[in-house]
C-alpha cells in the first residue's frame, strides 16, 4: 500500500459518469504502488446515489465507499477527511465528473513535490494554459525538468495537494465553495496578483507549459443541470429552464478549442446532443 499518497473522490449522484471517470483515472494516471482509494458519496438525489453505490460495490472492491444521506456538502466532507481520515503526506483529490484525457505520471509529480517544498498543489487544467487569467500572469516555471504555470488561487480541480499545508490554512466550517475561502485567506485579488507572492505563499501550479492543452475534461455541468431540471424543476421555472445551479458550457469553447488534437473524442452518455460527437 502506498504510504505517501491517498486518493479521495467526492461524488454527488452521478452514476452514469462514474465508470467513465474511474476507468479513465486507472488508465491515464500512473501510480506504481496501489494507494488507498476512498470515495464519499453525497445523496443529493437518493435514487441516483443508490445506483452509484451498486456500481462501486459491485465492480470496484478496491474503493472504500462512504455515504451521507441526506447530503452534507463538499465543505463538511473535506473538513472530515482532511482532519480525520487522510494520513499520508499527499492527497490526490478527484471528483466523479472528470474524464482524464492524457497520461499523467502521478509518482513523478509526488517526487517533484518532495524535492520542492514550496509546491503545495499541482492540478490538472480543464482548459489550455493561456498564460494569464483575470489579468493575473500565469508565469511558466521549471521544476526538475517539468514545466508548470503559477496559479494565483487555490482550486479543487483534480490534483495533488500537500496535506500539512492544506490543514494549516483550511477554512473549517465553510459549506459552500471552501476553496474560495481558502484563497481569500491569502488576500484579495490585487494582493495575489504578483507571481512572487503566489509562489512564496500559496504554491499552487497548473501542470504543463504555457499553451499546454488540457489534461481533463469536465463532464459534470450538463449532468447536474439535467438532474435539477428532472428532479427539482419546480424550483427553477419548470422543465427546460436554463437558470439552474452549476451553469453550462459550450462544446466548442470547452471541448474542441482546449482538448489536445491527438486525443480521441470520448464516447459517453450525454445530456446534450452537441457534446455527443466531435465535429
Amino acid at each position: 500500500m502506498n504510504k505517501n499518497l491517498e486518493v479521495l473522490i467526492t461524488g454527488s449522484s452521478r452514476p452514469q459518469l462514474f465508470p467513465h471517470f474511474y476507468e479513465s483515472f486507472k488508465k491515464m494516471c500512473i501510480i506504481r504502488e496501489q494507494p488507498k482509494v476512498t470515495m464519499h458519496e453525497d445523496f443529493v438525489f437518493p435514487a441516483q446515489s443508490e445506483k452509484l453505490v451498486k456500481i462501486v460495490l459491485g465492480k470496484y472492491p478496491e474503493i472504500i465507499l462512504d455515504t451521507d444521506k441526506p447530503a452534507r456538502g463538499l465543505g463538511w466532507t473535506l473538513d472530515h477527511y482532511l482532519f480525520n481520515r487522510i494520513k499520508t503526506k499527499y492527497m490526490l483529490y478527484l471528483q466523479e465528473d472528470w474524464l482524464f484525457e492524457r497520461p499523467i505520471d502521478i509518482d513523478k509529480l509526488v517526487w517533484i513535490m518532495d524535492k520542492n517544498v514550496d509546491i503545495n498543489l499541482i492540478f490538472f487544467n480543464k482548459i489550455r494554459n493561456n498564460g494569464s487569467i483575470n489579468r493575473q500572469v500565469q508565469e511558466q516555471v521549471d521544476y526538475n525538468g517539468e514545466k508548470f504555470c503559477v496559479y494565483h488561487a487555490w482550486t479543487m480541480l483534480p490534483g495533488i495537494q500537500r496535506v500539512d499545508f492544506v490543514k494549516k490554512h483550511w477554512p473549517r466550517g465553510v459549506s459552500f465553495k471552501p476553496e474560495a475561502a481558502f484563497t481569500q485567506g491569502f488576500g484579495a485579488h490585487n494582493k495575489r496578483t504578483p507571481v512572487d507572492y503566489c509562489r512564496k505563499n500559496i504554491g499552487a501550479y497548473i501542470m504543463g507549459k504555457t499553451g499546454e492543452h488540457r489534461y481533463i475534461r469536465h463532464m459534470g455541468n450538463d449532468w447536474r443541470m439535467a438532474a435539477w431540471q428532472l428532479e427539482n424543476a419546480s424550483d427553477y421555472g419548470g422543465p427546460g429552464n436554463t437558470l439552474v445551479p452549476g451553469g453550462n458550457h459550450n462544446s466548442k469553447t470547452m471541448d474542441l478549442d482546449y482538448m489536445a488534437p491527438w486525443v480521441d473524442y470520448p464516447k459517453m452518455p450525454t445530456q446534450r446532443g452537441d457534446l455527443a460527437n466531435k465535429k
